[in-house]
């Protein structure tokens, strides 16, 4: 599977069709897909952006988990780094045991700080 292009746009949100609440686990599944892309593409903020929109389409997705760790990483990412505490203590709060979770813990090691 090739991944979408992401587009360069400050305004990631719309590249997210305006009728999602409508999608299905295909459409959910490839908005995480881009905004995991934008992330590891050196694109924090337009991940953050797309994992918002995410939040707002899906809250309760299948893909919900998935997409709260990647929002933490895409918010220490940005510097944002009391913001990035609080979402990864978040989710380990709420998953403790989830395979995300060693790599969260990780980066909220690495992140300066108390």
């Amino acid at each position: 599977m090739q991944a979408p292009d992401v587009p360069e746009s400050r305004n990631a949100v719309a590249t997210v069709p305006a009728h999602a609440p409508g999608f299905g686990l295909a459409d959910e599944a490839q908005l995480i897909h881009t905004a995991v892309v934008a992330l590891r593409s050196g694109k924090a903020a337009q991940a953050l952006a797309l994992f918002d929109a995410h939040a707002n389409f899906y809250p309760h997705g299948v893909l919900a988990e998935e997409r709260d760790a990647e929002r933490a990483l895409a918010l220490a990412d940005l510097g944002r780094t009391a913001e990035a505490r609080a979402a990864i203590e978040r989710f380990l709060g709420a998953h403790p045991a989830s395979p995300l979770a060693a790599r969260l813990r990780e980066r909220k090691s690495s992140l300066a700080g108390p």
